[in-house]
Order: structure tokens, then sequence, then C-alpha cells
């Protein structure tokens, strides 16, 4: 893991979020799924560390967010609910670019084991 910038700096990864939102990323996945269990095991400290400092955050996936994008090729939704965030931390609006039973297999994937 790779601290790029402190919480309060205002990062440029999705217009019209950028401004409240901390950005959590996995190197890989520009053409499918590809996550590993240790990215997978240190995006969930990342989430539970970040929403457990902030509340009032909610966990949301690129391709929540941005027309056609399937990154990260999951959904973030149900990732977050299998590693125990609470449910009114979770944005659960639907995705684009990638096929919600094939998104949530690969959630199910991700956090299986960590």
């Amino acid at each position: 893991a790779t601290r790029l910038y402190n919480d309060n700096v205002v990062a440029s990864g999705v217009r019209g979020y950028n401004g409240n939102s901390i950005h959590l990323n996995w190197i890989g996945g520009n053409a499918e799924y590809n996550m590993t269990q240790p990215q997978a095991y240190t995006l969930k400290r990342l989430i539970l560390k970040y929403t457990a400092a902030y509340p009032e955050a909610k966990v949301i996936g690129h391709n929540q967010v941005t027309f056609g994008k399937a990154c990260p090729w999951f959904y973030v939704p149900k990732f977050a609910e299998n590693i125990g965030v609470n449910s009114n931390q979770i944005d659960n609006s639907p995705i684009q670019g990638l096929n919600l039973d094939t998104a949530i297999q690969n959630a199910n994937k991700a956090s299986n084991g960590i």
C-alpha cells in the first residue's frame, strides 16, 4: 500500500466527487478482474480504517459513478458488505460497464478468505 496524498488533498479521480472523497486504488485490472488476495486484504483494511475514521463516509466504486467504466471489475457495495462495513456507509448505486452478476461474483471472490 502506498499513500499518495494526505486526506485533505483534493485528488483528481472522478469528476463531481473529487472535492469530498478519498480515492483508494489497486494496481491491475486494466482489462479484467485480477485482484490478488493480498491486494483484497489491503483494500479491506483501508476501507475499514477510513469508514471508522469518517463515519459519515460512503463507500462507492468507480464503476458506480463514471459512465461506461467497468473498473474496479467488482461491485464495491457487495465487497463492502462482505467485509463488515455498516450498511449506512455503503452507496448501493447501480454499476455501469459490467454485468452485475459478474461484478457480485468478483466481489465475493475478492472477499473470500480475507
